[in-house]
């Protein structure tokens, strides 16, 4: 018997929308008080009409068996644990059926149990909370199946948070925490687009391209001179320069270019779930018609003001960067920062739901700028494609 509390948390918004269906876990439904109240008054009667002490007898089972079960309830309690078991990943619209599974070490039998967890999208921001109505036979385990739908694709993580352990009327409950969670994909639904993307440089070339804005540890070619500042590379001083000086001067290097065409998702906390989700089906549908066509690019990402980039070295490896960049967090992650990155592309096409002003200084002068905004079209030096969430597939088409 699974049911469901859904909350969206909306990240432009601070509205929660809350729906509950059939089954709450709170303490004591009507129907419950009820039928215990009449076994009392039953049991009452009895007792006052029948001399025997058995009437005496029942009157006090019923009377204290709630908060017997319930003090026995409370000693399973560490001797619960939970698991669910999941798809791998799924498709928007979907209806995926997973299983949890209660496991219960101790002596006593709870008969009724409710598992409280949530389903977090990683990507937009929302959440959907389950309860789950199952038992917890002695030394034994319990499976049951529910299902689910998600509406937008992202990294859905489920976490079960605690457990209401309740007496065998349903009167009264005991809580206790649980820690499990479990990850599942939902993956972009991509449609058809084609890029046609000229690049100032060749990768082809048999002679390393140079940039001539930025430089790193590369001994071929000097960029620039700086003085040397606690942490820079000792090999990189310029002793003659140093000593005539007379303090440590350190020598920049031209950089080559190892990738001319750089795809980057910058994710932002205030815009819809609805954008969020067009963010990623357009990224993800122009990362796929990318590579197909055999253009070497890099996928870049910006998640909670931390840069991730990831090589796209062919057709299957796109797929595994995507699903990196629905993720929250990923573990492989880049330590340089913009001034260093974006400079070292000749071309680069940002996707976002704001302009991105910041980074404005730092962009090639041939870059795209896709803007999946409803506020007024944002002003700035990169050529802009502003679009609504509802009519993604046809400007990209």
């Amino acid at each position: 018997n699974c049911t469901f509390r859904s909350e969206k948390h909306m990240i432009a918004t601070t509205e929660t929308k809350t729906v509950r269906h059939a089954y709450s876990a709170k303490n004591g439904s009507l129907a419950s008080w009820l039928f215990w109240i009449c076994l009392l008054l039953i049991s009452g009667i009895v007792a006052l009409f029948v001399s025997s002490s058995i009437g005496k007898a029942a009157f006090l089972f019923f009377l204290l068996l709630p908060f017997v079960s319930l003090l026995l309830c409370k000693a399973v309690k560490r001797h619960l644990a939970v698991s669910i078991a999941l798809p791998v990943s799924s498709s928007k619209g979907i209806s995926v059926t997973g299983t949890i599974t209660l496991s219960n070490t101790g002596t006593v039998y709870c008969r009724k149990v409710t598992v409280l967890f949530s389903v977090y999208n990683q990507l937009t921001g929302e959440t959907t909370h389950y309860d789950v109505l199952l038992s917890a036979p002695s030394h034994g385990s319990v499976t049951t199946s529910f299902s689910f739908k998600s509406s937008r694709c992202g990294m859905l993580e489920f976490s079960a948070s605690r457990a209401q352990l309740y007496d065998w009327f349903g009167l009264f409950s005991a809580n206790t925490p649980l820690a499990y969670s479990k990850t599942m994909m939902i993956l972009p639904e991509t449609f058809a687009t084609e890029f046609l993307v000229s690049l100032p440089y060749s990768e082809q070339s048999s002679e390393e391209n140079k940039n001539q804005q930025k430089g790193v540890e590369d001994p071929a070619e000097i960029y620039a001179f700086r003085e040397y500042t606690s942490g820079d590379p000792v090999r990189m001083i310029h002793w003659k320069l140093s000593a005539k000086r007379g303090v440590p001067i350190l020598k920049e290097i031209s950089r080559p270019i190892s990738r001319t065409l750089l795809l980057f998702w910058k994710k932002v906390p205030n815009i819809t779930a609805e954008a969020t989700d067009a963010l990623a089906e357009s990224f993800s549908s122009s990362a796929i018609s990318l590579a197909a066509q055999g253009i070497p690019f890099m996928i870049g990402w910006e998640d909670s003001a931390v840069l991730y980039f990831e090589p796209i070295l062919s057709e299957r490896s796109v797929f595994s960067a995507i699903s990196l960049a629905m993720r929250h967090g990923p573990q492989k992650e880049s330590k340089t920062t913009a001034e260093t990155v974006f400079t070292t592309y000749a071309k680069v096409l940002w996707f976002s739901g704001t302009y991105p002003f910041d980074y404005e200084p730092f962009l090639p002068k041939d870059s795209t700028v896709f803007l999946c905004s409803t506020t007024t079209q944002a002003t700035g030096s990169c050529f802009t494609i502003q679009f609504n969430p509802d009519e993604t597939k046809e400007i990209f088409r």
